[in-house]
């Protein structure tokens, strides 16, 4: 069970014929979330009992662990006419994560238990069917009860002190100008920044070359063990550029493009990993976010074609009531890692490719035998654990960060065309013929990504969000 409570107050005060303020508080309350018939569990570190496979460490159910009372989010906005062409707008707000704990604290030990019954070989059933499935007893679950973490139980647990609920700061400035024709144009910067964002950190990493004996926890765990709170940043930077034309005289056209820099340690509240785990190697995971593009061009326009709209000639009537519709996009690819499968079994912390030139040089290759950026750049980690790589050697993850290139460019162009025929005074019919990726532009994928594979660097797919050129036709009558 899980409440979410909020209270806001705003208003809005005209200051002068030119001058408006916007101000409002928000105040928001998340209590704890519990199971249905006792209060949440936590993982107790610091006490173990003997258990099957030695000492185990022990889950709490129930807890005293705290959260604020004191989350004021305040937001404060403001207008201000220059002259009757010119508007100059900015605002600030603070936004508190809703992000529910029933999403990443779910599935796992001791809420969720899981138990395997083999054969001894694949040709001898275990049991008839008549005998049915054996009977599980799981572990005892009332309310302050307290049992041990089986090693091999992966598990996610809240802090037992205090849970701090992450938040997000955004501002913005915007100057907006009115052009003639009706056009509308606006130039603004947007900034936001993370603070606390909530993650889950896997605290039974092991080094390289240590494999499930290395884990900091071991041998009380050989699994993960994520702790959930908030502890991350992030941050972001934007020039936004919009156009705009409400449709008069038969024009409406919507605009916008984004110069933008996004920066994170991982892209998802909740149930998303870091990359590195070892404390030494946070920093690591600070890049540009899995879904920054730095460059988004959107356009979209309606237009009535003026010809033939009025007469009762052959030309109007085979040129009039035509409308032309389309939206153009140009998209920068996802970022993407330069991995690598190697020798050293890692746990909790990625391996990259070591990066041997100073620059990755832009090929521009499509298929296969043509890379898209010089394979000749990267290189496998190779080192062999025991031998050249111990526990303190941190190269051993390799050099090259996340999320450090990315592939080609996407272009599209949705084009459709209407035409309406008047039939009676009450009833028309609309022809529509439309057509997804006109110009059929392939939305190629980002390139083979790991180091040891013999395709590198190549593009050999498209996205499964593009597709080739649909065209669609329909009659549609109205009356």
């Amino acid at each position: 069970n899980e409440w979410q409570h909020a209270w806001y107050v705003r208003d809005r005060w005209q200051v002068t014929p030119k001058l408006t303020l916007t101000a409002g508080l928000r105040y928001e309350f998340y209590p704890l979330v519990e199971r249905d018939d006792r209060p949440m569990e936590y993982l107790d570190l610091h006490s173990t009992v003997p258990c099957a496979t030695g000492e185990c460490f022990e889950m709490v159910l129930d807890n005293d662990t705290s959260v604020s009372k004191s989350l004021l989010a305040p937001r404060v906005g403001l207008a201000y006419r220059l002259t009757d062409n010119d508007v100059l707008r900015a605002g600030y707000g603070v936004t508190y994560s809703p992000l529910p704990l029933a999403r990443p604290l779910r599935g796992t030990y001791p809420l969720t238990v899981s138990m395997d019954w083999s054969a001894q070989t694949s040709f001898v059933p275990f049991r008839t069917l008549a005998e049915g499935i054996p009977f599980f007893v799981g572990p005892e679950t009332s309310p302050g009860a307290r049992l041990p973490l089986p090693p091999t139980a992966m598990v996610r647990t809240m802090p037992e002190d205090e849970l701090i609920r992450g938040y997000i700061q955004s501002w913005n400035v915007t100057y907006e100008r009115k052009l003639p024709a009706e056009f509308v144009v606006s130039l603004g910067y947007v900034g936001t920044s993370t603070v606390h964002q909530m993650a889950r950190h896997d605290i039974n990493w092991s080094p390289p070359g240590g494999g499930d004996t290395g884990r900091q926890l071991y041998p009380h765990s050989t699994t993960g063990i994520y702790y959930f709170n908030g502890w991350l940043s992030a941050n972001y930077h934007s020039l936004q550029i919009a156009i705009n034309r409400r449709f008069v005289d038969g024009l409406f056209v919507k605009g916008a493009y984004t110069w933008g820099r996004a920066i994170n340690m991982t892209d998802d509240e909740g149930n998303a990993d870091l990359s590195w785990n070892d404390p030494a190697l946070i920093y690591r995971n600070r890049a540009q976010a899995g879904y920054n593009r730095p460059h988004i061009l959107q356009l979209a326009t309606i237009y009535e074609i003026p010809w033939g709209k009025e007469g009762d000639s052959l030309a109007a009537k085979i040129l009039g009531n035509w409308q032309l519709n389309g939206i153009f996009s140009v998209n920068n690819n996802a970022p993407f890692t330069v991995g690598t499968s190697s020798p050293i079994n890692t746990r909790a912390n990625s391996q990259t490719a070591d990066q041997v030139k100073d620059e990755v040089e832009k090929l521009g290759g499509i298929g296969r035998g043509t890379p898209y950026y010089d394979p000749k750049a990267f290189a496998p980690v190779t080192r062999v654990p025991g031998v050249h790589c111990n526990p303190a050697d941190t190269s051993c993850y390799g050099n090259s960060g996340r999320n450090i290139l990315r592939g080609p460019t996407w272009v599209n162009l949705d084009l459709s065309i209407f035409r309406i025929f008047p039939i009676t005074e009450a009833l028309n019919m609309e022809f529509r013929a439309e057509f997804f990726n006109f110009t059929n532009t392939p939305h190629f994928t980002n390139p083979d990504s790991s180091a040891s594979s013999s395709g590198f660097m190549e593009i050999r797919g498209t996205s499964d969000d593009a597709r080739e050129r649909v065209a669609r036709f329909g009659l549609k009558f109205r009356w």
